[in-house]
C-alpha cells in the first residue's frame, strides 16, 4: 500500500548515506546521515516525493475508501506542500540562476505558475469530505496536474540542472534544504482560515446588497409618483388659469355690448 510506503521510505541500499525519514506527523523528510558522512541529492529526493504524491492520489483514487482517504490526504498534502516550499526556496532559485540567458528560463517560470495550480486544486480537495462524490474528481484533477509538471521537471529541468550544477552543486542544493528544513516545514503549512473572521464580512456585504437593491427602487417609485403628478397639476393649472381668461373676456364682451346698446338709445332719445 502506498500509506505504508509513505510511513516507512528509505533509498536503495546502493546508497547508504541517502535516507528519507517520516517526521513531523507524516511529512516525508531528508535527513544528512552524519555517520556515514554523506549528503543527500536533493533531485533524487525530490523525484521519490513526486512518486509518493502519485501512489497516494492512485490509491486515493482507485480504493475510493472513505474511511482511509482523509488520513492518506492529509499524510500526502503535507509533504506534497513541503515539496512545492523546497522547489520553489531552494530548487528554482539556483535553476534559474543557472539558466539564465537560456531557452530553459521560461520554463522556470512555468513550474512556479503550475504549482499555484496544484495548491488550489489541493486545498478544493482538503476542503472536500470523502463522502462528497466530488471527493474523487477533484483526486483526479489533481493528479492531472501533478503528473504533466512531473513530467515536465523530471524530462528536462532536472536533467538539465544537474548537467549545470553537477554533482556537487547538487549536493550543496541538499545541504541548504537540510539547513533550512524546520523553516521550510513552517512555511508550507497551509494558514486556517478562521470562521469568526469570515462571516461579519459575509453578513455584512448581505446587508448592503439588501439596501442596495431596495434604496434604489424606493428612489425611483418616488422619482416616478412625483414626476407623474408634477405634470398632471401644472396641467390643471393651466386649464384653470385658461377657463379664466375665457371668462374673463366673455364678460368684457358682454358689458361692451351693453355700453353700446345704451350708448345707442341715449342717441335716439
Amino acid at each position: 500500500m502506498a500509506m505504508a510506503r509513505l510511513l516507512s521510505l528509505d533509498l536503495p541500499r546502493t546508497e547508504p548515506d541517502r535516507t528519507l525519514l517520516l517526521m513531523g506527523g507524516g511529512i516525508v523528510t531528508p535527513t544528512v546521515a552524519k555517520q556515514a558522512g554523506g549528503r543527500m541529492n536533493i533531485i533524487r529526493f525530490l523525484k521519490y516525493q513526486h512518486q509518493e504524491a502519485k501512489d497516494v492520489l492512485n490509491e486515493i483514487i482507485v480504493r475510493n475508501d472513505t474511511s482511509e482517504s482523509r488520513s492518506l490526504l492529509e499524510k500526502m498534502s503535507k509533504m506534497l506542500r513541503l515539496h512545492m516550499q523546497i522547489e520553489e526556496t531552494i530548487v528554482y532559485p539556483a535553476a534559474s540562476k543557472c539558466f539564465q540567458g537560456d531557452l530553459r528560463k521560461p520554463s522556470v517560470l512555468q513550474s512556479f505558475a503550475e504549482h499555484e495550480l496544484a495548491r488550489q486544486c489541493l486545498s478544493a480537495l482538503e476542503s472536500t469530505p470523502p463522502t462528497d462524490e466530488h471527493f474523487v474528481a477533484r483526486a483526479k484533477v489533481l493528479k492531472g496536474i501533478l503528473r504533466e509538471h512531473i513530467l515536465e521537471e523530471e524530462g528536462d529541468l532536472f536533467p538539465s540542472l544537474a548537467t549545470k550544477l553537477g554533482q556537487s552543486g547538487i549536493e550543496k542544493l541538499g545541504d541548504e534544504v537540510a539547513r533550512q528544513l524546520s523553516k521550510l516545514e513552517a512555511e508550507s503549512a497551509p494558514r486556517p482560515t478562521s470562521p469568526a473572521a469570515t462571516e461579519p464580512p459575509a453578513t455584512k456585504s448581505r446587508s448592503a446588497k439588501v439596501a442596495q437593491t431596495r434604496r434604489p427602487a424606493t428612489k425611483s417609485r418616488s422619482a416616478k409618483v412625483t414626476q407623474t403628478r408634477r405634470p398632471a397639476t401644472k396641467s390643471r393649472s393651466a386649464k384653470v388659469a385658461q377657463t379664466r381668461r375665457q371668462r374673463s373676456t366673455v364678460r368684457g364682451a358682454k358689458g361692451s355690448r351693453r355700453q353700446a346698446t345704451a350708448s345707442r338709445s341715449a342717441k335716439r332719445h
